[in-house]
């Protein structure tokens, strides 16, 4: 009898391939980094993003900083569009995922999600607007 469902997020239950999207592309262009220069420093924090010892805030002043161009400015600018653009994501999430888990739920069926993600995406998942957490009272 299966007793729980583990679930991955992105690209099982939300996507972030649809609204706006803000990737490394983006943000290069945003903060006026040569792109290549930028992912080689982006993807040398994303252990570190990933495992939250950097905030996506923390992580963009590394790699600005490391490309010399760094300003408080455009980390702020950078991180705020990311976060809009997540917005997007957690706004749609599909109505099949909520009832998905609904029933899951309904059937006394534990639900798990691990997933890769960063501290701003994890937030978001943390705030998502149509939680199935269990009343407040517990």
């Amino acid at each position: 009898m299966i007793k729980a469902v583990v679930f991955d997020m992105f690209e099982t239950l939300v996507t972030l391939f649809e609204g706006r999207t803000y990737f490394s592309e983006d943000i290069a262009a945003d903060v006026g980094a040569d792109l290549t220069a930028f992912r080689k420093e982006w993807h040398s924090v994303e252990k570190d993003r990933s495992t939250g010892k950097y905030t996506i805030e923390e992580g963009l002043k590394i790699v600005l900083e490391r490309l010399g161009i760094y300003s408080e400015e455009k980390v702020k600018n950078a991180a705020y569009k990311r976060r809009e653009a997540l917005t997007d994501t957690f706004s749609a999430i599909p109505d099949e995922s909520i009832q998905l888990l609904k029933k899951l739920k309904a059937n006394g069926i534990k639900i798990g999600l691990i997933t890769n993600t960063f501290s701003d995406e994890r937030d978001f998942i943390r705030e998502s607007p149509r939680p199935l957490k269990k009343s407040s009272a517990h």
